[in-house]
């Protein structure tokens, strides 16, 4: 785990010093599994790693506590101690836990069987402190999910497809996609359940809890704009589209298969429209506003802070540019203006010194050296160059705009 790795190495070399915990007397999560399993009981399980993570002990102390004050008989409490130097002992008696974490110190809740109904990362002895609450809700979710489950075990075909799908959404509704599918994904006899119903996945559920974006993006529209297949994409996602129980999260993505489509065309128009329709559907998500971000990083005008450009600055189509040159140009002659390049290529074009709305000077083509004769420079006001640039790959280029007169 990239985390306890670092805390490792600082341990190691002596800039933090981390205390090996004293795990309390806890089941360990295959003990718990066993206990649960008898007495028909969830789990709820603390990941924690006593000779590396800091604050090991007030974090055990914090779940002790917890459970001496939660509703007795409710659930099994267990340990998860993820020792970097555990005995081969230690480790034959940890057990596997049934979700990838990333981030310690975690929770994980479970069913009586082991699968999981939700996890957090990243906890707190604060959070600890309200643990139940957490459990409370998980044990709620749980429930829905096992009601609409049970109905499913006496539907047949479409009915009980949908209300596998329904179990799902029941405990994983509301979850980030990422985390939905994690989930989801250790539940696969329970897809397969529904693939194996509703054959032509006329609920959506199939689709929904095994789409994956970006399988979608290399496998679906990467081949299909490959081989010119472009109606394909659009066909594919519109039919996708119609399924109801998408999150918005999904169908962001789905539209953003347009979007690249309608790039792949050389549709700019078009394609910008597909972003804002994903935008639209939750503007306020990481997607809606990564879709505003990248509409105006196509369409917005550049402005440079001073006569020089780098990468950050160009754009992969043509785009209106503009620098201030009131120091440069400050009365009538001609002007040469060179972009003169440090490296990479970046093309430039249709260059013109302007004041306000008057142009007082311009040149056309593209090429790095203009003249252009500004016929006169008022006596106040900003003196604008403005120009359309346009990148040509990943490094785009860099260097300063000369302007001499002649």
């Amino acid at each position: 785990m990239k985390l306890r790795k670092i805390f490792l190495l600082l341990f190691l070399t002596g800039i933090l010093a981390v205390p090996v915990a004293t795990i309390a007397a806890l089941p360990t999560l295959p003990e718990a599994r066993e206990t649960a399993k008898k007495e028909g009981k969830d789990i709820l399980v603390l990941c924690v790693g006593s000779d590396w993570l800091p604050g090991t002990d007030k974090l055990v102390a914090a779940f002790e506590a917890a459970q001496k004050k939660a509703s007795a008989g409710k659930l099994v409490w267990a340990i998860y101690d993820d020792k970097e130097n555990a005995t081969d002992d230690e480790r034959k008696t940890l057990g596997n836990l049934p979700v990838a974490i990333w981030a310690f110190p975690a929770l994980i809740y479970t069913d009586n069987e082991g699968r999981p109904i939700n996890f957090r990362e990243r906890v707190t002895v604060r959070m600890l402190a309200s643990v139940e609450k957490f459990s409370n809700v998980c044990a709620k979710k749980r429930a829905a999910r096992d009601a609409f489950w049970n109905n499913a075990g006496k539907a047949q075909a479409r009915e009980r497809a949908k209300l596998i799908g329904q179990g799902f959404d029941a405990f994983l509704n509301g979850m980030p996609d990422a985390k939905m599918r994690e989930l989801a994904g250790k539940y696969k006899n329970k897809i397969e359940e529904i693939k194996k119903a509703d054959g032509d996945d006329s609920t959506g559920y199939h689709f929904k809890y095994t789409f994956w974006y970006q399988p979608f993006m290399e496998g679906v529209i990467k081949k299909n704009n490959l081989a010119k297949n472009f109606d394909a994409n659009f066909k594919y996602i519109d039919a996708k589209l119609k399924i109801p129980v998408l999150t918005n999260h999904q169908r962001q993505q789905l539209i953003i298969g347009k979007y690249k489509t309608a790039l792949e065309q050389d549709k700019f128009g078009d394609a910008m429209k597909f972003l804002d329709a994903a935008e639209k559907i939750d503007p306020k998500s990481e997607l809606g506003i990564s879709c505003r971000n990248q509409r105006d990083y196509y369409t917005k005008p550049v402005r440079l802070e001073n006569p020089e450009w780098d990468g950050r600055d160009t754009r992969p189509r043509w785009t209106p540019t503009s620098v201030a040159v009131s120091q440069k140009i400050k009365t009538a002659g001609t002007y040469s203006v060179e972009f003169r390049h440090r490296g990479g290529q970046t093309l430039f074009r249709n260059p013109r010194v302007i004041a306000g709305t008057k142009v007082l000077g311009k040149a056309e083509g593209e090429r790095r050296k203009f003249d252009i004769a500004v016929s006169s420079v008022p006596a106040n006001g900003e003196i604008l160059l403005e120009f359309e640039m346009r990148g040509t790959g990943w490094f785009d280029g860099n260097g300063e705009i000369v302007i001499d007169k002649k």
